[in-house]
């Protein structure tokens, strides 16, 4: 998830500064902005208090994204867009999930205890770094695709088209892997 605030900080410095703040609701907004971005950015988001919390926040910024948008520049909307697709992710992968992510732990299996599409850049060895998610990408879901099989087996095939939908947005909004 540290990939994910990376996203969230950065959008909002050009989101606040791009985003006209004139208007009272556009104000509350954009403190509502600032405050789920202060709460992504200083919370584990692997501990279930803290989710809730993101989850709470991120409520709250939906709630009025629409009026932010409103008069705001395309950059500007653009970002607001990001930051709801990432809320959307979190409140799926933290609620809508939860069952079907508690059945994969408790399987315990080496498919999806080795899958990490976004792995941690590797301090002070670029040209690592990359060759690690070079291959991150080439097995976006595990090794030969073994998590669709394990969550359609263990859930359902619903599950994984959410499941895949989410993570291919989230990889879209961090621009990591290209698929194209």
């Amino acid at each position: 998830m540290k990939i994910l605030l990376i996203l969230v900080s950065s959008t909002v410095i050009f989101t606040v500064n791009g985003v006209p703040t004139t208007v009272t609701k556009n104000e509350k907004c954009l403190k509502k902005l600032e405050n789920l971005t202060d709460t992504m950015s200083a919370l584990e988001l692997r501990n279930n208090e803290n989710i809730e919390i993101v989850n709470n926040a991120c409520d709250d910024f939906q709630d009025c994204s629409k009026t932010l948008k409103r008069g705001a520049t395309l950059k500007a909307i653009q970002a607001i867009g990001k930051i709801t697709s990432l809320c959307d992710i979190v409140h799926y992968l933290s609620i809508d999930f939860l069952d079907c992510d508690d059945k994969l732990t408790a399987k315990n299996s080496t498919c999806s205890q080795d899958w990490n599409p976004f792995p941690d850049e590797i301090e002070g060895d670029s040209k690592e770094s990359e060759r690690i998610q070079l291959e991150a990408c080439k097995n976006f879901f595990g090794n030969d695709g073994c998590l669709e099989k394990e969550i359609k087996e263990l859930c359902d095939e619903k599950t994984w088209d959410r499941f895949k939908e989410n993570y291919l947005t989230l990889n879209k909004l961090l621009e990591i892997c290209d698929f194209d």
